[in-house]
């Protein structure tokens, strides 16, 4: 009788657990990532925060605690002020292009047709590419003496001389701008995508059927139903535009004369070539502030459109 009441509860056990896991998906599907994210990002972001109320060099693991010291310092600095500035323009102009790139791009992409998978992922291969290899490839464009870009627009007499493109203060951003934007507009389009998709077919057809244009339903019916995907994509694209630091780093170092340098520069410099390690983490620390700021405000705009 023993022997079966306990085969009975070892046969009750499996159900419990299943059910548990049933009842519990959500928290435990989350779980893997959670620990990953808190031991490789959340960990170093805290010993940062930390470190920016301190001296310390490079190398160090903690240092003499000076308060507010590393903050006041950086707020005092031209370069500090140059390179916020820079960060915005840079953040602004790549997800202006990307926005206007992306919406005839998902518009496009959106209906069916033949090839149509293909040519969705002809638009992620930029994205697809590292970095290093962007960076050789517009830098051998963007040559002034040998690059083909100068040659091409030369001999249609778009230019009347070689430009350096890399090298001039006034518009060395609008090239990187139009890289990173051209690098990184497959996720704007791959987000509107999804939301086109959502859209429901009646909402078009009784469109069609009020007589409404092209320009009419686009701007009354398509923009205002996309509107929440918009913001969705211009939070993930902030955060990462925000934080651009290796295609900036290996087209320009942040020159010339400082007119690409963006806060990721200035603190890789600050740490790795003036070895501050206390003012580096203050700086980042400043850049996540900012960051998370701006996100905010589109979680907070999304739900009120």
């Amino acid at each position: 009788m023993l022997n079966a009441k306990w085969a009975s509860t070892y046969l009750r056990l499996p159900r419990r657990l299943f059910k548990g896991v049933d009842d519990h998906f959500g928290p435990l599907a989350v779980l893997p990532s959670l620990v990953v994210l808190v031991g490789f990002v959340g960990y170093p972001a805290v010993q940062t925060i930390i470190l920016s109320f301190q001296r310390a060099r490079l190398g160090e693991t903690s240092g003499t605690f000076i308060g507010l010291n590393n903050y006041v310092q950086a707020f005092s600095q031209h370069q500090f002020w140059n390179a916020m500035r820079n960060t915005f323009i840079f953040t602004g102009g790549t997800l202006s292009v990307e926005l206007l790139l992306s919406i005839p791009i998902a518009l496009a992409l959106s209906r069916r047709f033949r090839g149509n998978a293909l040519f969705r992922g002809a638009v992620l291969l930029p994205y697809l590419c590292a970095s290093v290899v962007v960076a050789t490839i517009w830098k051998w464009w963007l040559n002034d003496t040998i690059g083909l870009l100068n040659y091409i627009l030369v001999l249609v007499r778009v230019i009347k001389r070689p430009l350096v493109w890399l090298g001039t203060v006034h518009l060395t951003m609008v090239v990187l701008i139009l890289i990173s934007a051209w690098t990184r507009v497959s996720v704007f389009t791959l987000v509107l995508i999804g939301g086109l998709q959502t859209i429901p077919e009646e909402v078009h057809e009784a469109a069609a059927v009020d007589g409404a244009g092209r320009f009419q339903h686009f701007f009354r019916i398509t923009l205002p139903l996309l509107t929440p995907y918009i913001l969705l994509a211009l939070v993930l694209r902030t955060t990462f535009a925000m934080r651009e630091f290796d295609l900036i780093w290996l087209l320009t170092e942040g020159g010339p004369v400082g007119s690409t340098d963006l806060i990721s520069t200035y603190t890789y410099r600050t740490a790795f070539s003036v070895f501050e390690a206390g003012y580096a983490s203050a700086l980042s620390s400043i850049l996540l502030i900012v960051t998370f700021a701006v996100s905010a405000i589109y979680l907070w705009l999304m739900p009120r459109r």
